[in-house]
């Protein structure tokens, strides 16, 4: 008849030791491993062609006085300065209906960081006809008042952007009355070999 012979106690322990061991290398391999991070996104450049469209409100003016403006802004950087060109659109009371009105200008300033602070000087093209653009053939336009600003505009690395806008009259203009622009849009072409339009 065949003895069972008990099974040596030391092998047992040392296969023990090995898989725990074999456990906890695991274990440090994987705490000592750095988590997963996201790449760091570039912040887009600050030249570009940028979609805006806000409200102007006069600053004397009651509550919800106020005129919706939208257009394109063209900024372009040159070191710690920059330009800007722009056309907007917004309107103006008329005698019976609400007029039709292009703002048109530029400006320039110093950069900070993607802090931009400056100034523009705008020209109002305003329509004669009530409910008819500015740009359509034909349509007789009365060149507005001249506005100066103070400009200060925050871009964010995704290429938003928000810009407030403070507004007198230039000298020797007397039939504009101060007011406030807040615009907020987002960068929709880039100035890569001077691609973007010159105005």
């Amino acid at each position: 008849m065949r003895t069972l012979r008990p099974r040596h106690p030391f092998r047992h322990a040392a296969l023990l030791s090995s898989v725990s061991a074999a456990l906890l290398l695991a274990c440090s391999d994987r705490d000592s491993a750095p988590p997963d991070v996201a790449a760091p996104i570039d912040p887009l450049p600050i030249s570009g062609l940028y979609d805006v469209s806000g409200v102007t409100r006069a600053v004397a003016a009651g509550p919800g006085e106020e005129r919706h403006i939208a257009g394109t802004v063209i900024l372009r950087q040159n070191g710690d300065s920059y330009t800007a060109t722009f056309k907007l659109d917004t309107t103006f009371p008329g005698v019976e209906d609400p007029v039709q009105a292009d703002v048109i200008g530029s400006g320039e300033g110093s950069i900070e960081g993607r802090t931009l602070r400056g100034t523009t000087q705008t020209q109002l093209v305003v329509s004669t006809v009530p409910g008819i653009d500015t740009d359509f053939a034909f349509v007789p336009r009365i060149v507005g008042a001249r506005v100066a600003s103070t400009a200060v505009t925050e871009i964010a690395p995704d290429g938003s952007l928000r810009i407030e806008l403070e507004n007198q009259p230039a000298e020797g203009e007397e039939d504009y009355l101060p007011t406030h622009t807040t615009l907020t849009g987002r960068r929709i072409a880039d100035d890569s070999a001077g691609a973007l339009p010159k105005r």
